[in-house]
């Protein structure tokens, strides 16, 4: 097996600029030309015209083909046509949409989180604030009951309009 440095010569070789020692004579080229004229006037090419004895089935089917392509079908072929080119662009804008609305939803998660955060905050500095002996803070006291801790009944409290 050759090296490829062997190879890579050889290419160079063959595709590098001729110099003018190696460029070709014209007349000997003429020769080689009338030589290849000669030769394909030689070849028995007569088989290449002759028509098929028996219709094979790509030649039926081309055939039906264009029959069908004449008539009056065409129309309905170009729709389907159509419909199936349009299928992979509704794919695309139905999966953008999808993925749209899932960083919509990512966003507007992490969004309610962070109001959720702010009254929580808001709630615990309510909560230091109030006097438990006061009315408000007796009152507090008193609709805390129904909660599970004092800070969901303050963040309840708090988040009412």
């Amino acid at each position: 097996m050759e090296s490829l440095d062997s190879i890579l010569a050889n290419l160079q070789q063959k595709y590098q600029e001729p110099s003018p020692s190696d460029r070709p004579d014209p007349i000997k080229a003429k020769a080689a030309s009338d030589d290849i004229a000669k030769d394909m006037a030689d070849l028995d090419l007569d088989y290449l015209n002759l028509p098929a004895s028996k219709p094979n089935s790509i030649d039926l089917l081309l055939a039906d083909l264009r029959q069908s392509a004449a008539s009056p079908n065409t129309a309905s072929v170009q729709e389907d046509i159509q419909v199936s080119a349009s299928i992979p662009q509704d794919f695309a804008i139905n999966l953008s949409k999808s993925a749209i609305s899932a960083d919509l939803q990512q966003v507007s998660a992490e969004q309610s989180a962070k109001d959720q955060q702010a009254r929580s905050e808001a709630a615990q500095k309510w909560l230091k604030a109030l006097d438990p002996l006061s009315g408000e803070g007796l009152w507090f006291a008193e609709f805390a009951k129904n909660y599970d801790s004092h800070l969901e009944a303050a963040i309840a409290l708090l988040s009412q309009p």
